[in-house]
């Protein structure tokens, strides 16, 4: 359950359990309270009442003016006394206007005709409203600061104490010590363990982007110390114009390689980034015949036999055609390098699947060791004990299949070698939308 379903779940239960709570109040103890006072009011008022009515009924005619203000100054009530045309014969001096709560009416009967008493309290029905009403203002509050106290810590176990425990652990990661991850009880467990898996993919760029400095470092000190030291001769000694020529060529073959290594590690880098992928539709087999022209007398001049074994025939492919093309190139000079004798082979072939295309390049250089097999599409990895080359060559080829939605891996074959399989997606367009 996430958080702000969680919240919405607590509020509502917290109204129901105050409603309930005011309910009982009210079902419980309140109605009967307010029925108790009821009836201690009534038989009160009735008691005053007949007193009131015995009294007057006793006076003289001249004495009931003075019998209502006795009354009204003992029993602290308001008195009005009406005769049978309704004229005020006696009242309190109080303003009628003022007049306080009404409580009851009777007829007085008389000698000389009927009179009409009206009644009304001036102290006991208001004191008794609000006692009742104190009374349960109090006993809401009490059930609110109770409520209270109890979201507070639910609250602060649920919420406070997740986040002071997040930020704990992201104030240890800045000091070095990484956090790990916890059993999900809450929404917060979760947001820890996804901080987690964030780290962990941070700690692992880092430690590959590492590896990367470190590798090229090392690739581009070789060839730069023998340029240094070239250089440094032709400048402090006397020499030949052959050995001249001699020095100046080989630094410009270090510089060549140089050249390539950096190149090959802007190519890493611009191929982790699946927006640059352009995407055409282009005959296949004008696209292997053109790697055959491009390779071919290339290679037969180091002793190497391309063969290119299939041609489909009227095929579309659809590719980012200069991206294929460095996976060609990255995976041929990949055998190239791997040569030792002066004498190879180099086969592509191309089956048409029903929903891709599978290319297979061969070659007869040895091959690579079982447990290596696997690791070597990984960034930085080589099987070159020399170090000639960074070991991004095959990492660049893995990101550009798999931003054409493609797969690639590698098998030793049999003709002493390796041969590197992978697909070009048929419906690329479908599922890169």
């Amino acid at each position: 359950m996430n958080l702000q379903k969680k919240t919405i779940y607590i509020i509502l239960v917290i109204f129901c359990i105050n409603a309930f709570l005011v309910f009982a109040y009210y079902k419980f103890y309140l109605i009967e309270k307010i029925n108790n006072n009821i009836v201690e009011v009534s038989l009160k008022y009735e008691s005053e009442i007949s007193s009131f009515i015995k009294e007057i009924e006793e006076a003289s005619e001249n004495n009931i003016k003075e019998i209502c203000t006795s009354i009204t100054n003992k029993y602290n009530s308001f008195l009005i006394i009406k005769d049978e045309n309704n004229k005020i014969i006696c009242s309190n001096e109080k303003s009628e206007k003022n007049r306080p709560f009404y409580i009851s009416s009777r007829i007085i009967e008389r000698e000389n005709g009927f009179y009409t008493l009206n009644y009304y309290d001036t102290t006991n029905t208001n004191v008794s409203s609000f006692l009742v009403i104190r009374n349960f203002i109090l006993y809401e509050l009490v059930i609110s600061i109770i409520i209270i106290i109890v979201a507070f810590f639910l609250t602060k176990f649920n919420v406070i104490s997740p986040i002071t425990k997040l930020q704990k652990e992201l104030k240890n990661y800045k000091i070095g010590i990484i956090p790990k991850k916890r059993k999900i009880k809450n929404s917060f467990d979760e947001i820890q363990n996804n901080f987690i898996e964030l780290i962990d993919k941070l700690e692992e760029e880092k430690i590959k982007q590492n590896r990367i400095i470190a590798s090229i470092s090392h690739d581009i000190k070789t060839p730069l110390t023998s340029i240094m030291g070239y250089a440094s001769r032709l400048g402090s000694a006397k020499l030949s114009e052959d050995v001249k020529k001699n020095y100046i060529k080989k630094i410009y073959n270090k510089s060549v390689s140089l050249k390539e290594i950096v190149d090959e590690f802007d190519d890493y880098l611009s191929c982790n980034i699946s927006d640059t992928l352009k995407l055409k539709n282009y005959n296949l087999e004008e696209v292997l015949k053109e790697l055959e022209k491009d390779y071919k007398e290339d290679l037969k001049e180091k002793n190497i036999d391309f063969i290119i074994k299939n041609y489909p025939k009227n095929k579309t492919i659809t590719v980012d055609i200069l991206k294929l093309k460095r996976v060609f190139s990255n995976i041929i000079t990949n055998s190239v390098n791997h040569f030792e004798s002066k004498c190879g082979i180099i086969k592509v072939e191309c089956k048409n699947s029903k929903n891709y295309y599978e290319f297979i390049i061969s070659d007869n250089a040895g091959g690579v060791r079982e447990e290596n097999i696997n690791k070597i599409f990984e960034p930085l990895f080589t099987t070159d004990p020399s170090r000639k080359i960074s070991g991004l060559g095959l990492s660049i080829c893995k990101e550009i299949i798999e931003i054409h939605k493609g797969n690639i891996y590698a098998k030793n074959n049999e003709i002493g070698g390796l041969s590197i399989y992978f697909t070009i997606n048929k419906n690329i367009n479908k599922r890169t939308e």
